[in-house]
């Protein structure tokens, strides 16, 4: 038992060293930064893709609308 206790502190320095030797050493430091996230709604409103995603929806709500589909008509108006 003392043995394999010994064995798998061994290998577990020797993993940490070895991650330890494996990282450079002249990284930059971490930065964090913060970002107004009604800054990216807005950016993400004005998008060519959320556009594109608007007009598929108004015209799967036309045409529902237009075949009397009350219930898709509902369905794609709670979507917005």
């Amino acid at each position: 038992m003392k043995n394999k206790l010994a064995m798998t502190a061994t290998l577990a320095a020797a993993v940490f060293c070895a991650a330890q030797a494996a990282s450079p050493q002249d990284t930059k430091p971490l930065r964090i930064g913060v970002f107004d996230s009604r800054a990216v709604a807005l950016a993400y409103g004005n998008s060519d893709e959320f556009q594109q995603t608007v007009q598929a929806t108004r015209t799967d709500y036309n045409k529902a609308k237009a075949a009397n589909n009350d219930s898709r008509a509902k369905e794609l108006n709670k979507e917005g």
